[in-house]
């Protein structure tokens, strides 16, 4: 299984476009990390997006179920927060126990590894920071493998 996630589009129309264009068809569902998560609907109305959302900080009718989604994909527990309101993702996740964490909000892409959790933020197609370049990421999930994740610019 092929899932795709991106975040913090920022309600910017062109990289949604950018992202449509350069993504279309590489994955059989989206994430979408929240800000704006009505993005994600736009993705999904326009492009065909098979999209599951999340609301961000900037998303501000999100009610209180909005912000936090735990998703079983392929055998594995996934965590998808846009991660503003946690001080620390690894010690929220005690209680969670996912075996990955999606979040966004930071607009950098990382993808890393720490006490058996892998961690991806994917950045920001529309937004990002620290120089990094504008992109999204790709998550592999096959039962009994080690979950693989690599970033993919957006050109």
């Amino acid at each position: 299984m092929l899932i795709g996630i991106t975040g913090d589009t920022h309600g910017d129309f062109n990289s949604l476009k950018l992202l449509a264009a350069r993504a279309a068809g590489a994955a059989d569902e989206w994430l979408h990390t929240g800000d704006l998560y009505q993005d994600a609907y736009t993705l999904r109305n326009l492009y065909g997006f098979n999209i599951t959302a999340v609301a961000g900080n900037n998303d501000f009718a999100a009610g209180p179920d909005d912000y936090d989604k735990i998703l079983m994909r392929a055998g594995y527990k996934i965590w998808l927060t846009h991660g503003h309101r946690y001080r620390s993702l690894s010690a929220q996740n005690q209680q969670i126990n996912a075996d990955i964490i999606v979040c966004g909000h930071t607009h950098v892409p990382n993808i890393f590894r720490q006490e058996g959790v892998l961690f991806i933020n994917p950045g920001s197609p529309a937004l990002p920071r620290r120089g990094s370049a504008q992109g999204f990421v790709l998550l592999t999930l096959e039962t009994g493998t080690e979950p693989s994740a690599v970033f993919c610019p957006l050109e």
